[in-house]
């Protein structure tokens, strides 16, 4: 519990990670390519921090066609509502 504890505050704690999730969040799923896009990061550096997110088990992979798309944990979704409902007024 407090290794999985430790990972998901780490992956949150990373300013990077958090626009990706903030994304998903409002988006539900997207590219790498339009993840990049709307943080205004290069798509390596979004493809390592899905990786990371993927290994903690805060985001999955889909595959459509050829492509992959990021699709954000219901877990993480009620998390986000969580903090937003009541730490920020």
């Amino acid at each position: 519990m407090v290794n999985y504890l430790l990972d998901l505050f780490s992956c949150l704690a990373d300013e990077n990670r958090l626009k990706i999730l903030l994304y998903l969040n409002e988006r539900r799923q997207a590219s790498v390519s339009e993840i990049a896009k709307a943080t205004g990061n290069y798509q390596s550096l979004v493809s390592h921090h899905l990786s990371n997110l993927r290994k903690a088990g805060l985001v999955q992979r889909r595959r459509i066609g050829k492509t992959s798309v990021y699709v954000i944990s219901d877990r993480v979704t009620k998390l986000l509502e969580y903090v937003s409902s009541t730490w920020t007024s």
